[in-house]
């Protein structure tokens, strides 16, 4: 781009350089001084484009003014409008964009206890995986957990004793019931015993008297034939019932007996019931007893857990390595959480980005989104960094349009794709999440194309055109245009290689009516 000082001519049209009225003394050189700071400014390019817009402005008017009223000399100087000639060749064409640098993996950290903040790292403070971040008020926690181990010996001592109690009266109840079970036993045996002999001798009383009754009836047959006396015969009959009287008291004496016996067995049966039912009664006692006190010193020791797991959650560590981000609460302004602080269980706490994976978050208007593709090189720099550039490649391109967004406010009539540019060379010593970040995306190189300086377009009725001179006036020429880059922008119709235009709005004294 070519930077030259132009005022208006009568003669072919053709622009002529302004030639200011030189002094003497320090008139000329002060003079001499503006000339040598144009030139200067002209060989800086862009640089120089800038200078000369301020030369235009009021500022640069009034500048100007007074280098020309050194030595009494107070007219004013020949308007001043810095030009440049339309360029045709190869345009790099780039995207320029701001947008908001973010960790692509972060993992939030929350508190699961609540309590009072002691100690918390500062916000920005680089940390590895375990290093403490946040410690809470845990004295009350220590008191309750040594509290806690007192009572949980106590209980594990009064569940021995039980299981020792309970030993003993189980033992002594079964040995009762082995007791009553041999008693019983011999009972039985015993009464088996007496009622076989019993039963053996009235077997034997019956033999007799079936022999004496056997005797009675041959006496009887002896008697008829007076083979016998009547005195024998009688002797005989007295005999036979004397035995069956014999034997109807042995009968009825056995089940006397028997029965006796039957009694005394059910009544030791009875006790040896009442004995296996204590027995049982004890073995479940003891084992309530011995879940209970179980159940206690099981509860203590859950307690204990439970307790000493909110004393270890009392400190909280970082899950990874990365950069501190503390989470912003509003106090009469936004601040984050500090020593005095009180949380709650799943409150967060701060972010912990991991600064090796970092992307560019930003949108582009709808007008600018054609020539943007994945893939495409990215240049990128950082508001706090200027001199630092990294790179890039887009990596997501929304397929929908949304509004557009800055800073929260809504444009209408204009829509947005959300963009993705992944960071190549990520810098964990400089970079950090919410930086605001100027990324460049290198679109394409056009070739043999026309093109102008930004600061050549100007808008009337939102279209765009440029002041091209013309016969010592600058003419309002609309243009079409085409892709651009932070610098330059492609013109499609409307100027040609050659034409000079205006960098500022002319004076409109010099605007072509």
């Amino acid at each position: 781009m070519s930077l030259s000082v132009q005022k208006p001519t009568s003669g072919a049209g053709r622009p002529s350089p302004v030639k200011p009225r030189l002094g003497t003394g320090a008139t000329a050189r002060r003079l001499g001084q503006v000339l040598r700071m144009t030139i200067l400014l002209g060989a800086l390019g862009t640089g120089g484009v800038l200078a000369a817009h301020f030369l235009g402005t009021e500022d640069g008017k009034q500048w100007r003014q007074r280098v020309f009223s050194l030595n009494g000399n107070s007219q004013e100087a020949p308007p001043f409008v810095p030009t440049t000639a339309v360029q045709q060749g190869s345009l790099e064409v780039s995207l320029m964009l701001v947008g908001s640098l973010k960790a692509e993996e972060s993992q939030s950290v929350t508190s699961e206890v609540s309590g009072t903040v002691t100690s918390i790292v500062d916000d920005g403070t680089a940390v590895k995986t375990g290093d403490v971040l946040v410690e809470l008020q845990n004295d009350q926690l220590q008191l309750d957990i040594d509290g806690k181990k007192v009572s949980l010996v106590n209980a594990q001592n009064q569940l021995e004793d039980t299981k020792r109690d309970g030993q003993l009266t189980a033992e002594n109840a079964k040995t009762q019931l082995a007791k009553g079970l041999e008693e019983l036993a011999i009972l039985k045996q015993t009464n088996k015993a007496s009622l076989d002999q019993a039963t053996a001798a009235l077997e034997l009383q019956r033999t007799e008297l079936a022999l004496a009754k056997a005797k009675l009836g041959k006496d009887l047959r002896l008697a008829e034939e007076n083979l016998i006396t009547k005195q024998e015969l009688d002797n005989d009959r007295r005999n036979a019932d004397a035995k069956e009287f014999s034997v109807a008291r042995a009968q009825a004496q056995l089940e006397l007996q028997r029965g006796q016996y039957v009694s005394d067995e059910n009544q030791k049966q009875a006790e040896v019931g009442r004995l296996r039912y204590a027995s049982n009664l004890a073995q479940r006692r003891i084992g309530d007893e011995v879940r209970n006190a179980q159940r206690q010193v099981d509860t203590l020791k859950q307690q204990i857990t439970d307790l000493e797991d909110q004393l270890t959650k009392s400190t909280i560590r970082s899950p990874s390595d990365g950069v501190v981000v503390l989470e912003q609460q509003y106090d009469g302004g936004m601040r984050g959480m500090r020593p005095g602080d009180m949380v709650s269980p799943s409150r967060k706490l701060m972010e912990i980005p991991n600064l090796a994976k970092m992307v560019v978050n930003c949108e582009i208007e709808e007008k600018d989104i054609g020539p943007v593709r994945t893939g495409l090189p990215v240049l990128i720099t950082l508001d706090p960094y200027p001199g630092v550039v990294y790179h890039g490649t887009v990596r997501e391109v929304a397929t929908v349009a949304k509004p557009a967004q800055v800073e929260g406010s809504f444009f209408q009539g204009k829509n947005s794709f959300s963009t993705v540019i992944s960071v190549t060379d990520p810098d964990a010593r400089r970079m950090r999440p919410g930086m605001n970040a100027t990324v460049e995306i290198l679109a394409s190189t056009v070739k043999d194309t026309t093109y102008i300086p930004v600061d050549a377009l100007f808008e009337r009725q939102e279209k765009p055109l440029v002041y091209r001179m013309r016969g010592g006036k600058f003419d309002a020429t609309p243009i079409e245009i085409g892709p651009r880059n932070k610098d330059y922008l492609v013109v499609k119709k409307g100027v040609k290689r050659g034409d000079t235009v205006a960098l500022v709005f002319p004076p409109e004294q010099l605007i072509a009516r």
